[in-house]
């Protein structure tokens, strides 16, 4: 079975009207999809500031934000449900991302270019 993400960046949990909209397509994807789901409140997101990328640098990444970037990597299908948030996205949708940049891991370069090594055909982006 395929491997589908849903990530929840909803501020208002159950008031939030963007996941009243994905709650039930999400569902429905159940059936056709192992459906993995991070809730974006739920996790201890860190800005990414000078000492993380210290860390980071020398090799200290947290190992929770390494299973996110793998499933992020590993997903054939995302879904994520983020309301339109202060003209714009939600901030911690941007903190995950950039958490989930890792090399090795969601991506690769060379002297030249860098490569995305995820797999996901498709992502459904619910606002």
């Amino acid at each position: 079975m395929e491997k589908l993400l849903y990530i929840d960046a909803c501020i208002r949990d159950a008031e939030s009207r963007t996941k009243r909209i994905a709650t039930p397509i999400v569902e429905v994807l159940k059936e056709k999809y192992d459906v993995k789901t991070l809730v974006l409140n739920e996790l201890p997101l860190e800005i990414v500031k000078k000492e993380l990328c210290r860390k980071r640098l020398g090799g200290e990444v947290d190992c929770d934000v390494i299973s996110w970037a793998e499933m992020v990597r590993d997903a054939d299908r995302i879904v994520i449900a983020a309301p339109f948030w202060d003209m714009s996205f939600p901030a911690a949708l941007k903190v995950f991302f950039e958490l989930c940049s890792l090399f090795d891991v969601t991506f690769k370069s060379d002297d030249k270019t860098c490569y995305g090594n995820c797999k996901a055909k498709k992502m459904l982006y619910i606002t």
